[in-house]
């Protein structure tokens, strides 16, 4: 192979570049593609980007989409906190009225077998 291209009958450079562009060229094809394709994603991570976190237009005072869905988190939370302040407060009044009702039972029922005693001891003695 040296002779003939040392005859310049073969141009080994050439075939070289050729065989090698040949064979990178699918791959050169899918960078290609690739490149593209980040390129519209970052483009839509642009655009989603803008939307979210948004400028204030500092004339109008409106509020950004993401100022507004702050706003609403928070007030999502403030209604779950006292919700929750709320549940936990019935719970102990409730756990507390079982308490006092079961005592008032006991002392009903102590009070109702005193009565009956008393009536009882009290036939009985006539």
């Amino acid at each position: 192979m040296n002779a003939l291209a040392h005859d310049g009958a073969i141009n080994e450079p050439a075939i070289s570049l050729e065989i090698i562009g040949n064979n990178m060229k699918p791959i050169d094809e899918r960078v290609k593609a690739s490149l593209e394709e980040q390129e519209q994603v970052v483009k839509a991570i642009q655009v989603n980007s803008d939307e979210f976190f948004g400028r204030k237009t500092g004339d109008t005072g409106t509020l950004t989409r993401r100022d507004q869905i702050m706003r609403q988190l928070a007030e999502g939370y403030d209604a779950f906190s006292s919700l929750q302040n709320n549940i936990q407060e019935g719970t102990k009044f409730y756990n507390d009225l079982t308490q006092v009702s079961r005592e008032v039972k006991s002392f009903a029922f102590t009070v109702l077998h005193y009565i009956i005693t008393v009536s009882l001891s009290h036939s009985h003695q006539q």
